[in-house]
């Protein structure tokens, strides 16, 4: 377990470094079409069990997905090759950060991104379980 933690911990440095040396500024992400974004971390809790703590795929949640303002999507691949999509239902900007929720069948998410450094927190909610996950997004390119 000490192992994931510091795994997880080196690449929450590289993720934060990455965005804050790219120069993905305010005007960049907030007014993005798309973003990728990466899952640094998640803490996964169930009610009839602890919560854990530790890399994304440890719960199958994916490492990377994309926020497709324009389609109102987020599509996803989990480390098991699951592919997720997931329609986004509300979008607002709040200083300084954007806000963005959905809904997928018996799940509710909300993630918040700060719109200077791309940093990102996502909670998503289902019957009996609960997961927050924190990462970075940046602007998606296609060249």
């Amino acid at each position: 377990m000490k192992k994931q933690i510091l795994r997880v911990n080196a690449l929450t440095i590289v993720i934060t470094a990455f965005v804050l040396m790219t120069g993905y500024g305010h005007h960049a992400v907030a007014a993005a079409p798309k973003l990728i974004c990466s899952s640094a971390e998640a803490i996964a809790c169930d009610k009839q069990q602890e919560c854990i703590r530790g890399p994304v795929d440890l719960v199958n949640l994916p490492l990377f997905f994309e926020v497709d303002f324009g389609n109102k999507v987020v599509n996803s691949l989990t480390e098991a090759g699951e592919k997720r999509t997931s329609p986004i239902t509300n979008v607002q900007s709040m200083d300084g950060y954007k806000i963005v929720q959905g809904t997928d069948v018996d799940t509710g998410w909300s993630m918040l991104i700060n719109d200077r450094t791309g940093l990102m927190t996502l909670g998503i909610t289902a019957p009996g379980e609960g997961f927050t996950i924190f990462g970075a997004c940046v602007l998606y390119s296609e060249k």
